[in-house]
């Protein structure tokens, strides 16, 4: 499916069809799930789908002065550390990435963002505890929807690395 045009015109945003065209191309056993409620925050997710919170993963695109990027797929509340980030990377300066370059990067808006399928290969970090769930809850291409996966698919599909990186 084509991605559909934002309001301005200027960058696609992919969405859920855009993720399950590509869980289907790749093989791998997952599933959208849509509670009919915003799912855009660990909060939200929870209570629409009673899981617990560290099921829900969120995807984290980070920006860093210079340029770089980096998304780190961390559990429920679990806060990324800067100072675990630097360590990793041998970057200064990480921020989160702003709304207009989630949506460029990787063709899907925040909020939404799966941990997989995007427009442009990224480092990918996966903390640890989120390799150890046999199956986690994360963004399904836009705000509503969410896709059930195993991280062993979400560090595989990306080469993703696996690291201690919350606090």
């Amino acid at each position: 499916m084509r991605p559909a045009e934002t309001k301005t015109g200027e960058a696609p945003i992919w969405d859920e069809w855009d993720l399950l065209n590509y869980l289907n191309k790749a093989g791998i056993e997952a599933e959208l799930l849509t509670p009919g409620v915003e799912t855009s925050t660990v909060e939200k997710a929870v209570k629409a789908l009673k899981v617990a919170p560290n099921q829900v993963v969120k995807s984290l695109l980070f920006q860093a002065k210079g340029g770089g990027l980096v998304m780190v797929v961390a559990s429920g509340k679990a806060k990324v550390s800067p100072a675990r980030l630097l360590e990793l990377t041998g970057i200064k300066g990480w921020k989160l990435a702003k709304p207009e370059v989630v949506i460029q990067v990787t063709g899907y808006p925040a909020g939404g963002l799966p941990p997989i399928g995007h427009k442009t290969p990224l480092r990918v970090i996966v903390d640890r505890q989120v390799a150890a769930f046999p199956y986690v809850y994360a963004g399904g291409g836009s705000s509503q929807i969410m896709v059930k996966l195993k991280p062993i698919d979400i560090i595989r599909l990306n080469g993703a690395e696996v690291r201690d990186v919350v606090e």
